[in-house]
């Protein structure tokens, strides 16, 4: 069997850390902690896919805005216009 000829599992242990923070800089102090600790032999950060979704979390706020802006501005032209026609109704 291939498992008894190996003795021993020839790959490393690894752990999975999901950090509770949102801020990048909080993250990267923590994997810096990590990489001091004399058990880990490789602390990594995926700072590009971090700072990627915090870019479309930026534009996804920023459309939001634009959106809401936009409607509250047809609204308001609606009801102005409303206005406008009622008076101009009531003066015939």
């Amino acid at each position: 069997d291939l498992l008894q000829e190996l003795g021993e599992n020839p790959l490393p242990a690894v752990v999975v850390v999901y950090p509770s923070v949102t801020d990048l800089e909080a993250a990267e102090k923590l994997r810096g902690d990590l990489a001091k600790m004399g058990e880990v032999d490789l602390a990594q950060l995926d700072a590009q896919w971090v700072q990627r979704l915090y870019a479309i979390l930026d534009l996804g706020r920023r459309l939001v805005v634009a959106l809401s802006i936009g409607l509250a501005l047809a609204v308001l032209l609606v009801i102005i216009n409303t206005i406008r026609l009622a008076i101009e109704s009531r003066r015939d």
